[in-house]
């Protein structure tokens, strides 16, 4: 093969694979964030939801929390003030 022509196999090559593998990056991207939006929240009875604290703990200071009145675990809309037994503190 002439020289001019590896060259050409060669610089069209290094783009494809870096075309693939950051296509790749992004696929898998895209799945982790679509599985863990499908995580199936469970109901506030079975969390052991309450609307206020517990001991000093409250739903603004869990790490699950996500303002201003949602839970990464637990289902429906729930209080700042409120706390459950999925309670993990914010690191």
């Amino acid at each position: 093969m002439p020289e001019s022509a590896a060259r050409n196999v060669m610089s069209t090559a290094l783009p494809r694979r870096r075309i693939i593998i950051g296509g790749t990056a992004v696929a898998v991207a895209l799945f982790s964030a679509r599985a863990r939006s499908q995580t199936p929240k469970v109901p506030k009875a079975t969390a052991g939801y309450q609307d206020g604290p517990n001991n000093g703990q409250s739903c603004s200071g869990c790490g699950h929390f996500m303002a201003p009145a949602s839970c990464a675990l637990v289902d429906g809309a729930v209080s700042p003030q409120g706390w459950c037994k999925l309670f993990a503190a914010k690191t």
